[in-house]
């Protein structure tokens, strides 16, 4: 009878109250720690979203960075040298022109037009520039007729050279720099007087001063573009992170957010036209009128903004080679 009672005993029996308790508790550690592993990886999905959408939108910038470093210096009729007409020459960044077409800025030396400072659009403090220009060879178009005496260039329609603009034109011998005035489907003029955004002769050959210019009428078969002019930098954007910016003549623009700075170095050419030995930083080159470079190396580095000081989103940085086409010996 007291075995059975024992036994009947034992199967009636469950977990203790502590038992409940313990087992809640490690149920909802468990719940806990799985919901803390979620929303971290929630976290880490978003960011490397965010991440890869930033990548995206650098690795377009690249390719027109890239495009424009190799392009540097260049016309539509290969390197030449380049007679500048313009009353502004030398005046400014974009209406100076130079054989190699690539300056660089170290994080200390300012850019006309771009200031330093902590407002939207303002160039972030310590970090470099590179200021590149050419004439853009996709746009060119082919001259039917130059008359020197009418100023009027004949051109195929469809151009993409606009009004009071700079523009290149040349052939196998030469080549000019100029501002354009008025554009039409086929035609293109151009001014000479004393307004800065004029030219200073209408005598297109080898240039000297503006009273002791080449006349020269170019040729049927020779080739005019539009001018590209632009300074690659980081800014403050309007969304509160640094931007990789372009600034032209006319106006600035937001090119990919989380870009925080550019770091660039060089192949350059000597007199004799060696090529340097290893790659130059932008501190070691101090005269660009002289310095030829033959090719560029650009890292860009990426940092999204975090609202989390002590977890920032992690760094990437993205690096591209460009050979100058137009440097040669």
């Amino acid at each position: 009878m007291n075995a059975q009672h024992r036994s009947d005993h034992v199967k009636q029996s469950g977990f203790t109250l502590i038992e409940l308790m313990i087992g809640m508790t490690l149920s909802l550690i468990a719940i806990g720690a799985a919901f803390g592993v979620y929303i971290s990886n929630q976290k880490i999905h978003r960011t490397n979203q965010h991440i890869a959408a930033i990548h995206d939108s650098v690795r377009v910038s690249f390719e027109m960075m890239a495009r424009e470093v190799r392009q540097a210096g260049g016309t539509p009729c290969g390197p030449k040298g380049v007679s500048n007409v313009l009353n502004e020459r030398n005046a400014h960044w974009y209406t100076t022109w130079r054989e190699t077409g690539l300056i660089a800025y170290s994080g200390n030396q300012a850019i006309e037009g771009i200031p330093f400072g902590s407002q939207v659009g303002q160039r972030v403090v310590d970090t470099e520039a590179i200021q590149l220009m050419s004439a853009n060879i996709a746009m060119s178009q082919t001259v039917l007729n130059h008359d020197p005496a009418s100023q009027t260039i004949v051109i195929q329609p469809g151009s993409g050279i606009q009004p009071n603009s700079l523009v290149v034109m040349c052939d196998g011998e030469s080549a000019v720099l100029f501002r354009t005035a008025n554009v039409t489907a086929n035609q293109v003029t151009y001014t000479v007087s004393n307004d800065p955004k004029s030219n200073c002769t209408g005598n297109f050959g080898f240039f000297v001063s503006c009273s002791n210019a080449d006349i020269k009428q170019f040729a049927a078969g020779s080739h005019i573009a539009p001018v590209t002019a632009a300074v690659w930098f980081i800014s403050h954007g309007a969304n509160g992170q640094t931007m990789l910016s372009r600034a032209t003549e006319n106006n600035t623009e937001e090119i990919a957010d989380s870009v925080n700075s550019i770091r660039t170095s060089y192949l350059t050419l000597d007199t004799s036209g060696n090529l340097s030995a290893a790659w130059r930083p932008v501190d070691a080159i101090v005269d660009w009128g002289n310095t030829r470079a033959a090719a560029a190396r650009v890292a860009l580095t990426v940092q999204p903004l975090s609202n989390n000081s002590t977890s920032p989103a992690p760094q990437r940085t993205l690096t591209f080679v460009a050979n100058l086409r137009n440097a040669v010996n």
